[in-house]
Protein backbone atom coordinates (compact mmCIF):
# COMPACT_ATOMS: atom_id res chain seq x y z
CA UNK A 1 0.00 0.00 0.00
CA UNK A 2 1.27 3.21 -1.06
CA UNK A 3 1.82 6.02 1.86
CA UNK A 4 0.53 9.87 1.37
CA UNK A 5 2.50 12.16 2.46
CA UNK A 6 0.98 12.84 5.76
CA UNK A 7 0.75 8.94 6.78
CA UNK A 8 5.14 9.01 6.16
CA UNK A 9 5.60 12.76 8.05
CA UNK A 10 3.17 11.22 10.85
CA UNK A 11 5.27 7.78 11.30
CA UNK A 12 8.60 9.88 10.79
CA UNK A 13 7.50 11.85 14.03
CA UNK A 14 6.67 9.15 16.27
CA UNK A 15 7.68 9.39 19.57
CA UNK A 16 11.15 7.73 20.86
CA UNK A 17 13.14 6.97 23.22
CA UNK A 18 16.17 9.14 23.56
CA UNK A 19 18.67 8.55 26.55
CA UNK A 20 20.10 11.84 28.19
CA UNK A 21 22.35 12.49 30.65
CA UNK A 22 22.20 15.01 33.26
CA UNK A 23 24.39 16.76 35.81
CA UNK A 24 22.19 16.01 39.04
CA UNK A 25 23.76 19.22 41.20
CA UNK A 26 22.91 21.43 38.47
CA UNK A 27 19.35 19.91 37.59
CA UNK A 28 18.58 20.56 41.13
CA UNK A 29 19.70 23.82 41.31
CA UNK A 30 17.78 24.79 38.37
CA UNK A 31 14.62 23.41 40.58
CA UNK A 32 15.49 24.97 43.54
CA UNK A 33 16.04 21.44 45.14
CA UNK A 34 18.84 20.76 47.74
CA UNK A 35 21.98 19.35 46.46
CA UNK A 36 21.45 15.44 46.48
CA UNK A 37 23.14 12.57 47.87
CA UNK A 38 24.92 10.04 45.34
CA UNK A 39 26.46 9.85 42.03
CA UNK A 40 26.69 13.13 40.26
CA UNK A 41 25.26 11.96 36.73
CA UNK A 42 21.83 10.58 36.31
CA UNK A 43 20.86 9.02 32.94
CA UNK A 44 17.15 9.54 32.04
CA UNK A 45 15.23 8.25 28.88
CA UNK A 46 12.37 10.70 27.50
CA UNK A 47 10.08 10.16 24.67
CA UNK A 48 10.95 13.05 22.01
CA UNK A 49 9.32 14.07 18.53
CA UNK A 50 12.20 14.05 16.03
CA UNK A 51 10.94 16.80 13.51
CA UNK A 52 10.45 19.00 16.71
CA UNK A 53 13.97 18.59 17.93
CA UNK A 54 15.20 18.64 14.56
CA UNK A 55 13.26 21.96 13.99
CA UNK A 56 14.80 23.40 17.40
CA UNK A 57 18.74 22.20 16.62
CA UNK A 58 17.88 24.46 12.82
CA UNK A 59 16.83 27.25 14.43
CA UNK A 60 19.68 27.05 17.41
CA UNK A 61 22.46 26.61 14.75
CA UNK A 62 20.73 29.58 12.72
CA UNK A 63 21.17 31.37 16.09
CA UNK A 64 24.68 30.34 16.35
CA UNK A 65 25.63 30.30 13.49
CA UNK A 66 24.05 33.69 12.21
CA UNK A 67 25.87 35.38 8.84
CA UNK A 68 27.40 39.22 9.55
CA UNK A 69 25.11 41.85 10.45
CA UNK A 70 25.87 44.27 7.16
CA UNK A 71 25.80 42.12 3.61
CA UNK A 72 27.47 43.95 0.34
CA UNK A 73 25.50 43.42 -2.89
CA UNK A 74 28.42 43.71 -5.33
CA UNK A 75 32.25 43.04 -5.98
CA UNK A 76 33.65 46.16 -4.95
CA UNK A 77 31.10 47.61 -2.36
CA UNK A 78 33.09 46.52 0.07
CA UNK A 79 36.21 48.44 -1.21
CA UNK A 80 34.42 51.59 -2.10
CA UNK A 81 32.64 52.17 1.68
CA UNK A 82 35.93 51.23 2.77
CA UNK A 83 37.58 53.99 0.97
CA UNK A 84 34.89 56.33 2.04
CA UNK A 85 35.22 56.09 5.49
CA UNK A 86 38.82 56.65 5.03
CA UNK A 87 38.54 59.89 2.76
CA UNK A 88 35.98 60.90 6.00
CA UNK A 89 38.55 59.98 8.95
CA UNK A 90 41.18 61.91 6.99
CA UNK A 91 38.76 65.47 6.54
CA UNK A 92 37.36 64.83 10.50
CA UNK A 93 41.92 64.39 11.34
CA UNK A 94 42.65 67.26 9.17
CA UNK A 95 39.90 69.40 10.11
CA UNK A 96 42.01 71.91 12.39
CA UNK A 97 44.61 72.76 9.27
CA UNK A 98 41.98 72.83 7.41
CA UNK A 99 39.86 75.38 9.47
CA UNK A 100 43.16 77.33 9.62
CA UNK A 101 43.94 77.67 6.29
CA UNK A 102 40.18 78.86 5.68
CA UNK A 103 40.48 81.07 8.64
CA UNK A 104 43.68 82.90 7.38
CA UNK A 105 42.14 83.21 3.95
CA UNK A 106 38.68 85.14 5.90
CA UNK A 107 40.43 86.65 8.11
CA UNK A 108 42.29 89.12 5.33
CA UNK A 109 39.08 90.52 5.03
CA UNK A 110 37.06 90.98 8.39
CA UNK A 111 37.27 94.14 10.72
CA UNK A 112 39.01 93.78 14.15
CA UNK A 113 35.20 93.13 15.89
CA UNK A 114 34.36 90.39 13.39
CA UNK A 115 37.54 88.81 13.96
CA UNK A 116 36.74 88.54 17.69
CA UNK A 117 33.82 87.50 17.66
CA UNK A 118 34.98 84.77 15.22
CA UNK A 119 37.47 84.22 18.09
CA UNK A 120 34.83 84.21 20.84
CA UNK A 121 31.87 82.30 19.27
CA UNK A 122 33.65 79.37 17.07
CA UNK A 123 35.32 77.63 19.85
CA UNK A 124 31.65 77.50 21.57
CA UNK A 125 29.92 76.28 18.03
CA UNK A 126 32.83 73.58 17.84
CA UNK A 127 31.38 72.22 21.14
CA UNK A 128 27.91 72.27 20.12
CA UNK A 129 28.44 70.69 17.09
CA UNK A 130 30.42 67.65 18.38
CA UNK A 131 28.10 67.89 21.48
CA UNK A 132 25.44 66.93 18.92
CA UNK A 133 27.12 64.34 17.45
CA UNK A 134 28.12 62.96 20.45
CA UNK A 135 24.52 62.48 21.81
CA UNK A 136 23.32 61.00 19.10
CA UNK A 137 25.88 58.40 18.23
CA UNK A 138 26.56 57.25 21.91
CA UNK A 139 22.68 57.65 22.90
CA UNK A 140 19.79 58.43 20.73
CA UNK A 141 21.51 55.73 17.44
CA UNK A 142 21.94 52.59 19.29
CA UNK A 143 18.16 52.93 20.77
CA UNK A 144 17.02 54.12 17.78
CA UNK A 145 18.83 51.25 16.02
CA UNK A 146 17.53 48.38 18.20
CA UNK A 147 13.79 50.01 18.18
CA UNK A 148 13.77 49.47 14.17
CA UNK A 149 15.16 46.02 13.83
CA UNK A 150 12.47 44.97 16.67
CA UNK A 151 10.06 45.12 14.06
CA UNK A 152 11.82 42.45 11.78
CA UNK A 153 11.44 40.40 14.83
CA UNK A 154 8.18 40.70 15.50
CA UNK A 155 7.08 39.79 12.14
CA UNK A 156 9.70 37.18 11.88
CA UNK A 157 11.81 38.49 9.13
CA UNK A 158 15.57 38.62 9.12
CA UNK A 159 17.28 41.91 8.63
CA UNK A 160 19.57 42.00 5.79
CA UNK A 161 21.71 45.49 6.43
CA UNK A 162 23.68 46.19 3.57
CA UNK A 163 26.54 48.45 3.82
CA UNK A 164 26.30 51.38 2.14
CA UNK A 165 23.07 52.44 3.62
CA UNK A 166 23.85 51.30 7.10
CA UNK A 167 27.18 53.91 6.33
CA UNK A 168 24.66 56.78 5.02
CA UNK A 169 22.71 56.31 7.84
CA UNK A 170 25.21 56.53 10.57
CA UNK A 171 26.77 59.65 8.82
CA UNK A 172 23.36 61.40 8.06
CA UNK A 173 22.00 61.92 11.69
CA UNK A 174 25.06 62.53 13.63
CA UNK A 175 25.27 65.17 11.10
CA UNK A 176 22.06 66.50 11.41
CA UNK A 177 21.92 66.64 15.40
CA UNK A 178 25.68 68.78 15.36
CA UNK A 179 23.52 71.12 12.80
CA UNK A 180 20.67 71.37 14.42
CA UNK A 181 22.96 71.72 18.07
CA UNK A 182 24.18 75.04 16.14
CA UNK A 183 20.78 76.92 17.43
CA UNK A 184 22.46 78.96 20.50
CA UNK A 185 24.90 80.42 17.88
CA UNK A 186 22.13 81.09 15.46
CA UNK A 187 20.13 83.12 17.11
CA UNK A 188 22.73 85.31 19.17
CA UNK A 189 23.88 85.90 15.51
CA UNK A 190 20.68 86.99 14.22
CA UNK A 191 20.41 89.13 17.85
CA UNK A 192 24.09 90.81 16.69
CA UNK A 193 23.25 91.96 13.22
CA UNK A 194 19.78 93.16 14.42
CA UNK A 195 16.74 90.97 12.98
CA UNK A 196 16.22 89.69 16.46
CA UNK A 197 15.96 90.55 19.83
CA UNK A 198 15.26 89.07 23.23
CA UNK A 199 11.76 90.49 23.29
CA UNK A 200 11.08 88.68 20.29
CA UNK A 201 12.89 85.38 21.09
CA UNK A 202 10.41 85.29 24.14
CA UNK A 203 6.59 86.45 22.71
CA UNK A 204 7.62 83.57 20.12
CA UNK A 205 9.05 80.99 22.57
CA UNK A 206 5.82 79.00 21.91
CA UNK A 207 6.16 79.12 18.03
CA UNK A 208 9.26 77.83 18.55
CA UNK A 209 8.93 75.18 20.91
CA UNK A 210 6.38 74.24 18.37
CA UNK A 211 8.64 74.41 15.23
CA UNK A 212 11.18 72.77 16.93
CA UNK A 213 9.28 69.56 17.86
CA UNK A 214 8.19 69.29 14.11
CA UNK A 215 11.73 69.48 13.49
CA UNK A 216 12.89 66.65 15.77
CA UNK A 217 10.19 64.62 14.34
CA UNK A 218 11.62 65.37 10.99
CA UNK A 219 15.11 64.82 11.99
CA UNK A 220 14.67 61.82 14.36
CA UNK A 221 16.61 59.05 13.46
CA UNK A 222 13.86 56.50 14.03
CA UNK A 223 9.67 57.55 14.42
CA UNK A 224 9.60 56.39 18.69
CA UNK A 225 9.21 59.05 21.32
CA UNK A 226 12.72 58.46 22.51
CA UNK A 227 14.43 59.76 19.20
CA UNK A 228 12.02 62.79 19.10
CA UNK A 229 12.28 63.43 22.95
CA UNK A 230 15.99 63.00 22.42
CA UNK A 231 16.41 65.84 19.92
CA UNK A 232 13.55 67.94 21.02
CA UNK A 233 14.49 68.52 24.76
CA UNK A 234 17.66 69.78 24.26
CA UNK A 235 16.79 71.75 21.81
CA UNK A 236 14.11 73.67 23.82
CA UNK A 237 16.88 73.60 26.62
CA UNK A 238 19.34 75.62 23.62
CA UNK A 239 17.07 77.75 23.03
CA UNK A 240 16.92 79.47 26.50
CA UNK A 241 20.44 79.23 26.23
CA UNK A 242 19.96 81.63 23.26
CA UNK A 243 17.84 83.41 24.74
CA UNK A 244 20.24 83.91 27.46
CA UNK A 245 23.37 84.80 25.23
CA UNK A 246 21.58 87.70 23.66
CA UNK A 247 20.81 88.87 27.03
CA UNK A 248 24.26 89.56 28.01
CA UNK A 249 25.07 90.59 24.67
CA UNK A 250 22.52 93.25 23.92
CA UNK A 251 24.19 95.41 21.44
CA UNK A 252 23.50 94.98 17.76
CA UNK A 253 26.98 94.20 16.02
CA UNK A 254 26.24 96.92 13.21
CA UNK A 255 25.46 100.31 13.88
CA UNK A 256 25.01 102.25 10.75
CA UNK A 257 24.62 105.59 12.61
CA UNK A 258 28.03 105.20 14.13
CA UNK A 259 31.70 104.55 12.77
CA UNK A 260 34.21 102.56 14.57
CA UNK A 261 37.22 104.27 15.05
CA UNK A 262 39.42 101.20 14.23
CA UNK A 263 37.31 100.82 11.02
CA UNK A 264 38.53 104.35 9.40
CA UNK A 265 39.85 104.02 6.24
CA UNK A 266 42.56 106.75 5.21
CA UNK A 267 42.60 107.52 1.27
Amino acid sequence: RLQTGEEKMTKADAPRDLKVTFDRRALAQELGLPAPEGPEKIDLVMKVHPLEVSMMLSQAQRIVNRRPTLSTLSVTEAFVVFFKVCIYVGIVASAPWIFYQLWSFVAAGLYPHEKRLVNVYMPASIFLFLAGVCLCQFWVLPKAVRYLLSFNEWIGIEPDLRLTEWLTFAIMFPLMFGIAFQLPIVMLALHRIGIMNVEMYRKHRRLAMFLMAVLAILLSAAPDAFSMLSLTVPLWLLYELGIILCVFSPKPLFDLGESDPEETVEV
